[in-house]
């Protein structure tokens, strides 16, 4: 979410980052099928991975290493948007 957020203040069209949330979507259903346990540094795929039938083979130290990944992500993400828009605007 922090990402698409950055992308929508990023760029003044909305179709820029749903195009390019769908495309990361894409990717990281395609990336984490072909590389096993690529799918923890691509946030797109985490919810599909959540809902899919084999979330049940996932351990709790995975699980975990899968919040803590998009914890650290949310957080550059926010801090880049937030430096952004203080320097945007006019204060």
């Amino acid at each position: 979410m922090a990402i698409q957020y950055y992308l929508s203040i990023k760029f003044s069209n909305i179709f820029i980052p749903i195009g390019l949330g769908i495309l990361f979507t894409i990717i990281s259903f395609i990336g984490s099928g072909i590389i096993p346990y690529l799918w923890f540094f691509l946030p797109w795929s985490y919810a599909g991975k959540t809902m899919s039938a084999t979330h049940i083979t996932l351990s709790l130290s995975s699980t975990i290493l899968m919040f803590i990944i998009a914890a650290i992500i949310t957080v550059f993400i926010t801090n880049k948007g937030i430096k952004f828009i203080k320097n945007k605007d006019i204060f």
